[in-house]
């Protein structure tokens, strides 16, 4: 039984530990750019682009996308819950908890309507996001 029990527990917790997500980024507008701004520094990249970002709990990841002849567009990123870090966390690894958000596998940075549309999977329809910057506009 003991045999079974512990690596299952050890893989549980392991797997809840992962320490980032990888997001794919992109946008219509011509020679688009997206600044991502964390805690510790800035990540400037021309669109599209494919990135691991670290999962996080209590910090955000603030934005700046832009294109050629568009106004920036100013936000946060929309964060998705990880619940297999925040089962994990609960029941077998309490520092699981500290990643227990990421970020979604797709983002779309529409300039033109001032929106952000996210989503987890391909198939997936899209989330749309109003940053409180463009709800000022």
């Amino acid at each position: 039984m003991h045999k079974i029990f512990i690596p299952l527990l050890s893989a549980l917790a392991l797997a809840g530990c992962a320490a980032h997500s990888t997001s794919t980024m992109s946008s219509a507008s011509l020679h688009g750019e997206v600044a991502i701004y964390d805690q510790q520094h800035v990540t400037r990249q021309a669109l599209p682009h494919t990135r691991a970002y670290d999962n996080t709990s209590l910090s955000r990841y603030e934005f700046k996308a832009s294109g050629e002849g568009k106004p920036a567009l100013y936000g946060v990123l929309p964060l998705q819950i990880n619940t297999a870090n925040m089962v994990s966390g609960v029941l077998l690894f309490p520092p699981a908890l500290l990643a227990a958000r990421g970020v979604y596998a797709f983002y779309d940075f529409d300039l033109d309507r001032g929106v952000v549309r996210y989503r987890e999977r391909e198939a997936d329809a899209w989330a749309e996001y109003l940053p409180p910057a463009a709800a000022a506009r």
